[in-house]
């Protein structure tokens, strides 16, 4: 009979600790700091194979913030991660990636900044582009 009251005290042991995450996680999202990614590109309708650059900041509370920046591509129904399409911003908190698209045809990209920290939102840009 220990066994059965130990197994049913462990299982709403670990219910509770769920039933509190779950609880919790909402309030620590409301808590995120906004944050938004800026995107310009050098040449919105590059040559198949050609390099362009994106260039751009994350910002949160209107300031430059450290972050991972990736660059991802809209491709069947899913974004995608583009190859070698990830770095860390500059000491002056900007971006400059080098691109090259082989496909042709409109291309819908995004920028994805993960701001370093864990207290500010993750942004996202999108912006088109036309291979020819």
């Amino acid at each position: 009979m220990k066994n059965t009251t130990r197994h049913a005290a462990a299982v709403l042991g670990t219910l509770a600790a769920a039933t509190t995450m779950i609880a919790v996680a909402p309030a620590q999202a409301v808590d995120l700091a906004p944050s938004h990614v800026t995107v310009r590109t050098t040449d919105d309708t590059p040559a198949s194979g050609e390099t362009f650059r994106l260039k751009g900041a994350a910002f949160s509370m209107d300031e430059k913030v450290p972050a991972t920046i990736r660059v991802q591509a809209w491709r069947n129904g899913e974004w995608v991660h583009l190859n070698g399409a990830t770095m860390h911003t500059n000491q002056m908190d900007t971006y400059n990636m080098r691109i090259i698209l082989q496909q042709k045809g409109e291309r819908t990209l995004r920028v994805v900044a993960n701001p370093d920290g864990d207290d500010i939102k993750i942004a996202r840009h999108q912006i088109t582009v036309t291979v020819h």
